[in-house]
């Protein structure tokens, strides 16, 4: 068991970094947050799948964490302890975590894994648009152009960079589950 602690160990602090190093490959910025970076987020997805929820809930807090860290300048936008902690937990901390959850989505298609990763990255990937869409709503409205629907102006600002890290992740996120699944496997009773 000590091992297997250790590997799991191992291996999400490799891939959290993989996460972090992928995120700085921006294919476009917007200017208050959100970036459109190939395949960030399929590592995080990929930690769950191979070592079960309670690891990739981990690894999604860790990372969290740390682009809460590098996205510091964000907070810049928002006034008030309120405001900065609804962004923390929102736009960082709930909204990564949720890709830990991709193994509990993935787990109802054991006839066909593939189709369960896709499913649970693009979960992750919805549950993360939804804290950001929550957050565009409450605590990034003021930013809204005049006579625009503060929803509408949260739904556009967060699709557009959410909606292409989705699919990127899906991708990613099957590609590289295949791979790892055929030369590394992880039995399912060393998941947790």
């Amino acid at each position: 068991m000590r091992n297997k602690n250790l590997q799991a160990l191992v291996e999400s602090a490799i891939l959290i970094a993989l996460a972090a190093a992928l995120s700085l490959i921006a294919l476009f910025k917007m200017p208050m947050g959100g970036t459109v970076a190939p395949f960030a987020m399929a590592p995080l997805v990929i930690i769950g799948l191979r070592w079960g929820a309670k690891w990739g809930l981990g690894a999604g807090l860790v990372y969290g964490i740390l682009q809460a860290i590098q996205g510091a300048d964000n907070f810049q936008w928002v006034t008030g302890i309120v405001a900065w902690a609804g962004v923390a937990l929102l736009d960082y901390l709930l909204a990564f975590t949720a890709y830990g959850l991709a193994p509990i989505v993935a787990k109802p298609f054991k006839t066909n894994k593939a189709v369960g990763w896709g499913v649970g990255a693009a979960v992750g990937g919805l549950l993360q648009f939804v804290c950001s869409f929550l957050s565009g709503i409450l605590l990034w409205g003021t930013w809204a152009p005049e006579g625009t629907k503060v929803w509408v102006y949260s739904l556009t600002y967060n699709g557009s960079y959410a909606l292409p890290n989705a699919v990127l992740t899906v991708i990613g996120t099957v590609v590289a589950m295949a791979l790892l699944e055929r030369f590394f496997p992880v039995k399912s009773e060393d998941r947790k």
